[in-house]
Formats: C-alpha cells, sequence, structure tokens
C-alpha cells in the first residue's frame, strides 16, 4: 500500500510544480521517497529495532527522519545482491535523500518559501532516487539477511 501512496506523492509533486505550489510539491517529493524506502523495509522484514541496538542509538524510534536513509542502505545491502543496479541506488539514497529531507523542512517549517529552482531540484532528485530504487526490482533478492558482497 504505501508503493501506492509512494506513486500518488510523487504525480503531487509533479502537479505541484505545475501549478507554483512549491512548498508542497517538496514535501510530497520527500514523502514519495520516504514511504518506498518504508515500503522496501516492510516487504523485506527489516528488523529496524536490531538496527538501531547495533548502531547505538537507544531512544530513537523506529522509522525517524534521521535514521531512515541508513537503515534503507543497511536493509539494501543485506537483501540484494552486489551490482551496478545496487550501488548506483545506495549512492543515490547517500546523496539524495537527506537532500529531500532538508527541502521539506524547509517547506513545512520556515519562513521563506522554496522557489520554483528548489522543487525542481528536489523532483530531479526524487526521480533519480525513485528510478534507483525500481531498478533493483531486476536483481534477484537475497533472503538471506546477510550482507552480500560478492
Amino acid at each position: 500500500m504505501l508503493d501506492v501512496k509512494s506513486q500518488e506523492n510523487k504525480t503531487a509533486a509533479d502537479l505541484c510544480l505545475k501549478s507554483a505550489l512549491f512548498n508542497a510539491g517538496a514535501s510530497r517529493a520527500y514523502y514519495a521517497i520516504y514511504q518506498i524506502a518504508k515500503h522496501i523495509l516492510d516487504t523485506k522484514n527489516y528488523d529496524y529495532k536490531a538496527f538501531i541496538e547495533q548502531n547505538h542509538l537507544n531512544g530513537t524510534k523506529p522509522y525517524s527522519h534521521g535514521t531512515m536513509p541508513f537503515a534503507l542502505v543497511d536493509c539494501i545491502k543485506n537483501n540484494f545482491p552486489k551490482s551496478k543496479e545496487r550501488e548506483k541506488c545506495i549512492s543515490a539514497i547517500n546523496v539524495y535523500m537527506n537532500s529531500l529531507y532538508t527541502y521539506r523542512v524547509k517547506a513545512d517549517y520556515r519562513e521563506e518559501n522554496l522557489t520554483q529552482t528548489e522543487l525542481n531540484i528536489a523532483i530531479n532528485q526524487m526521480n533519480i532516487i525513485k528510478q534507483a530504487v525500481d531498478s533493483l526490482s531486476t536483481c534477484n533478492s537475497n533472503n538471506s539477511g546477510e550482507e552480500t558482497n560478492d
């Protein structure tokens, strides 16, 4: 279900750009990626609580915005064989997910408004992550829970 919500938010971000709703669009772009990330974690039965304990993040709630990119990368490393697609996906998450979050925070909580240029950047980052995640579906999943380095 979160994959469907993710697609809805992706569409909403694109519509917001066309309607000059730059703040709303940045928020939707971020949540499109957040929801697809949570969808991946859920479908892979990712143990977020164990991730928090292993990384000494006691007191952090599962699926917190600050830990989500790191947990997603960990989940991908442990569930997909090493490949160009996997490494491209990890790189996209590492480079762009926190940037999307920064745009969302500015859009939702700051006095200043996002510009059209900033929303264009956010949508581009959303699309890069989404395409990279979609490319993982061509890889065979590893359900062992062991990091796959081969």
